[in-house]
């Protein structure tokens, strides 16, 4: 009886620890003045994460930290998401992969040192044209996790016209109206799979953070096109093809019936009509999508009640993997207007907090529940995660 007791709790425990908890979070222009000084922000991202137990926490928009970046206060290089992972408290995950990204990488200093206060109306004048941002290493993606890291690769430098050989970049300008150079990297931050090793299996984890699918204004952005080959890239390199037949490189996709874990904002809503959703709903066809139907990842920063929203981040996985459950930490803000101009006499209780924000000329004011309050201030996208399991 004790030998049969015995064994029950050896597979129950085997089962418990072949649970993998996945926690995904793009955490708003996170740059290393903001991790250096521990904004409120900060704060109010741990209140957030402190709610999870995850194996796996995937970051995007952390600053992947160089030295004289954005001036010469900054002098650390590749240590923002440990410092990140520190603060936030997860002592069991000890492992990072942080590399950085293509964002800002031609940005132009003002006065001997990058722009990095987004707010400032000179940030887009002198922001790389190519790639985006501000200043060099804007906008990396990083992963910090429990299990031992067996490989990684990083793909930064793949033109886009080796990978799609028939993209035609001509018909593509800058902001400013210049024609993008031919060469142009596919990806405006890059593409990172680490190989981790979990229950002594071999398992992929993808990480990446496209390009939005959104022209800013300008009517010859390269961005819907090249958003949905990033995706066919992802496409591809998960299952072995695409709808495009795929250009000459050194780069091999994963092998049939490998692991994987594929995570990020994606920036384009499965349910729009743009070419990278179109791709989307190809790849989810093929791979396992950790909710069937998602809901709103994102939010525009601020409380106008018009705030744009949207599905743009996402997790996939491989169909050797199930999903035991899964979903989108978005609180409600059980929402009450209180007029414009004149600031109302209530005050923020416990569970309420009242919230301001601009409508044409007036300033006007609402009521919202402070865990939602809370999320908003932490990031305009909302957490997502899931537990998988291996089928087999």
């Amino acid at each position: 009886m004790h030998i049969l007791l015995g064994l029950l709790m050896i597979l129950a425990s085997s089962c418990a620890q072949a649970k993998i908890n996945i926690l995904h979070y793009n955490i708003k222009e996170l740059d290393s003045v903001k991790i250096k000084n521990k904004v409120d922000q900060l704060n109010f991202v741990k209140k957030v994460v402190e709610q999870f137990s995850p194996d796996i926490i995937s970051f995007n928009e952390v600053q992947y930290d160089l030295p004289k970046v954005p001036n010469n206060d900054y002098q650390s290089k590749g240590k923002n998401l440990k410092e990140l992972g520190k603060f936030l408290g997860f002592k069991s995950l000890k492992n990072y992969s942080f590399y950085q990204a293509n964002t800002g990488n031609n940005a132009k200093k003002v006065n001997g040192e990058y722009i990095y206060d987004m707010s400032n109306p000179q940030a887009r004048e002198v922001a790389d044209q190519v790639n985006f941002g501000s200043f060099p290493g804007q906008y990396s993606s990083g992963a910090i996790y429990k299990y031992k890291k067996l490989n990684t690769k990083v793909i930064t430098k793949l033109k886009w016209k080796d990978f799609n050989p028939n993209v035609d970049i001509s018909k593509f300008k800058q902001a400013n109206g210049d024609y993008l150079p031919e060469d142009m990297e596919l990806f405006d931050k890059n593409f990172t799979d680490v190989e981790l090793l979990i229950e002594g299996r071999r398992v992929h984890l993808i990480l990446l953070h496209t390009v939005p699918a959104f022209g800013f204004g300008n009517p010859h952005s390269p961005n819907l096109e090249r958003n949905a080959d990033q995706l066919r890239f992802l496409e591809w390199y998960l299952t072995g093809s695409t709808d495009i037949k795929v250009g000459s490189t050194k780069i091999k996709p994963l092998k049939k019936n490998s692991y994987f874990i594929a995570v990020g904002d994606w920036n384009t809503d499965i349910k729009a009509n743009n070419p990278g959703s179109s791709i989307l709903n190809n790849l989810f066809k093929k791979v396992t999508p950790w909710l069937e139907n998602p809901g709103i990842t994102n939010q525009s920063s601020g409380f106008r009640p018009d705030s744009f929203s949207g599905t743009l981040d996402y997790i996939a996985v491989s169909k050797n993997l199930e999903i035991e459950s899964a979903g989108i930490y978005h609180p409600e803000s059980n929402r009450v207007e209180l007029g414009c101009s004149k600031k109302p006499s209530s005050t923020d209780s416990q569970n309420r907090v009242v919230v301001e924000y601009r409508s044409k000329d007036e300033t006007c004011f609402a009521e919202v529940d402070r865990e939602f309050y809370e999320f908003k201030m932490a990031s305009d996208h909302f957490p997502i995660f899931t537990t998988v399991k291996f089928r087999e």
